[in-house]
């Protein structure tokens, strides 16, 4: 399992079987595969928050092939990217190379469906349920306090907390103190520096993302 495919299984929602990453899903996952390639010394990044660039540091493919897929989408850079654009490059695609990586693994069914009888929108199904749910249970104990985080629960919560996703593990009545919780996660000294690196261009990232759509629903309602 890699940050990646851990995000994608918590989105999914064990009833109806929809992915429930929103219209941000592509942000948070990405920062997950920055996480995940810097982790594997394929990328690397010089400088810290805003002023973070990123570059490939090694082309080999992992092996894991949504992450070779969304390294691919670096590797014909030949100058270093702002942090929060290679998050947003990394997260093309993945909300389906990612599940797709889930079924391969036989942690995820897919079921075919269409959309208004037209467009394909597979129906997920979580094989087997208690994996999920274990993962679930965990990340939502670390971003209540209730749990110390480690490299991978606390990097979740974190990512979950930069991609505003934080309802996908937490009941409505404490989500503003899991949000709160998430902010501060990755200062804390379990964080390695991929981690701190990923989450601060997931934030950088949605930043930019909500500010675009804001203007844009704004220029649409005074034309």
């Amino acid at each position: 399992m890699t940050t990646t495919t851990d995000l994608a299984l918590i989105a999914l929602d064990p009833t109806t079987g929809k992915r429930r990453l929103g219209t941000y899903g592509e942000i948070v996952l990405g920062g997950a595969a920055l996480k995940d390639l810097l982790l594997a010394g394929r990328l690397s990044v010089a400088g810290e928050g805003k002023k973070a660039l990123v570059s490939v540091a090694d082309p080999t493919p992992t092996g894991i092939a949504h992450l070779d897929a969304a390294l691919a989408r670096l590797t014909s850079r030949t100058k270093p990217l702002k942090s929060r654009d290679a998050v947003t490059r990394l997260g093309r695609k993945l909300p389906i190379t990612t599940y797709e990586a889930l079924v391969a693994d036989g942690l995820v069914e897919a079921h075919p469906t269409t959309v208004l009888g037209l467009f394909p929108s597979p129906r997920y199904v979580a094989l087997p349920q208690a994996r999920r749910d274990e993962l679930v249970a965990g990340v939502r104990a670390v971003l209540l306090g209730e749990r110390a985080p480690d490299e991978r629960l606390g990097t979740l919560g974190a990512l979950l907390g930069a991609g505003r996703q934080v309802k996908l593990v937490v009941p409505k009545e404490r989500r503003k103190e899991a949000e709160k919780r998430a902010k501060t996660l990755a200062d804390g000294d379990w964080a390695s520096e991929a981690v701190r690196a990923a989450v601060k261009a997931s934030e950088d990232a949605m930043m930019i993302a909500v500010l675009a759509a804001t203007t844009t629903a704004g220029a649409g309602a005074a034309s």
